[in-house]
């Protein structure tokens, strides 16, 4: 940490100097130390704060670090540089879009008033689980480049509100209000919110349209967008994540278990057991169902093929193998080195389970796994996001914002 030191003559007792152990930053509007700048990036950097500059002064047995006050300073500093750079970088990534979607076309410059229309995955995640958390944090990243080209932050609490509302009366209350700026910046769900205002200001911020959405499920955050109609008659279209609709499979298969365990199927057996839908078995069907979408891209009928193809791999028996409409090149074992190759599932357990591959087989919800992308590009910002903000404590939007700023530049 950065020190000021002083030096004085003990003979004289008049001579002085003193000076810093650490040269200012580039910044160095209020005096900012470049090391004190540096130890609280690093700190935020592993999602800690100043409890844990001390913890780490404590035990180096090191003079203690910068007061509170201080490191909040340079905490707003650092927010400060983290967003301008954030939004070189997403700005960037949109101008990387709108190059690679208007090449080749005649006028293959975008103008102010011609935004390219592309395509992004849009997530949420929060800082806690289920409904109690009150921050979100809502994520655009290009389908094409794989690049974040918006974000934006959720609060639904402010503690300074929360602080003053038992001091209505109180001399102090009106000055406070006069200056407060609330930290709320949304009511309802947050994904919806942030898809909705990500959505609204695309042309304007980004110059881009996003017209296709890739989502997981039937969200409301889509409904949410088509309500609104951010661009007019044009209309926004849903895609599939690829990875939720692989897991999809999984999920119907363990619950048609879990609701039959008593159940005796046509041969008088259970559904579950050995030699039945174990779960290590259900893990096996859905890998299959994912494997034939994301290995057939834009081809809707290889992909309908290669699903129905899945039951009946797995219930041939050695008498009658049955793997005609397995892929030569992919995951049919069978075809690999059909000694050693092990046969499957029981009939009356294919049969029970047939309902459940017929649904997902569906033409209407397999067009828009096509694209065969997914979700996982946000999935992995939101780990640096949280990896940068701790979940275990209460923090202010402003922390947040900082490690989703700091991950999107990382």
């Amino acid at each position: 940490f950065c020190h000021d030191i002083i030096i004085k003559c003990l003979k004289c007792g008049e001579w002085n100097t003193n000076f810093n152990t650490s040269d200012g930053s580039s910044t160095a509007t209020h005096k900012l130390k470049e090391v004190n700048v540096r130890m609280v990036a690093f700190v935020r950097s592993i999602g800690r704060g100043h409890s844990a500059l001390q913890n780490f002064s404590m035990y180096l047995n090191s003079s203690q670090p910068m007061t509170r006050k201080t490191y909040s300073r340079t905490l707003h500093r650092i927010h400060s540089a983290s967003k301008d750079i954030a939004m070189e970088s997403m700005n960037a990534a949109a101008k990387e879009v709108r190059e690679l979607k208007t090449s080749g076309m005649v006028n293959d410059t975008p103008t102010e008033s011609n935004a390219a229309d592309c395509t992004v995955s849009l997530d949420g995640s929060w800082q806690h689980r289920g409904h109690a958390s009150h921050h979100g944090v809502v994520t655009a990243i290009s389908v094409d480049t794989q690049k974040c080209v918006d974000a934006e932050v959720l609060t639904n609490i402010c503690k300074w509100c929360q602080h003053w509302e038992a001091k209505k009366e109180s001399v102090g209350y009106e000055k406070w209000k006069l200056t407060h700026i609330c930290k709320i910046n949304h009511t309802g769900s947050a994904e919806a919110v942030g898809a909705v205002r990500i959505f609204s200001w695309s042309e304007q911020m980004r110059k881009l349209r996003y017209k296709q959405y890739l989502g997981e499920g039937d969200s409301a955050s889509f409904k949410k967008v088509l309500e609104t109609k951010p661009y007019g008659n044009l209309e926004v279209e849903k895609l599939e994540c690829v990875g939720h609709i692989q897991k999809r499979c999984g999920t119907r298969l363990r619950k048609l278990k879990n609701e039959n365990k008593r159940l005796k199927l046509d041969d008088r057996k259970g559904l579950g057991g050995i030699g039945r839908l174990t779960d290590k078995k259900i893990d096996t069907l859905q890998n299959y169902y994912g494997f034939a979408i994301r290995q057939n891209p834009g081809n809707l009928d290889k992909m309908l093929c290669d699903i129905m193809a899945v039951l009946p791999h797995v219930g041939s028996t050695d008498v009658n193998p049955n793997h005609g409409g397995c892929p030569n090149d992919s995951w049919c074992k069978y075809k690999l080195n059909p000694e050693k190759y092990r046969h499957g599932l029981p009939q009356a357990v294919m049969d029970f389970i047939q309902p459940v591959f017929t649904d997902l087989a569906n033409e209407d919800l397999l067009r828009k796994c096509l694209h065969g992308k997914t979700q996982n590009s946000n999935e992995t910002l939101n780990k640096l996001v949280w990896q940068r903000c701790s979940k275990e404590v209460y923090v202010e939007r402003e922390t947040i914002e900082e490690a989703v700023f700091s991950a999107i530049s990382f």
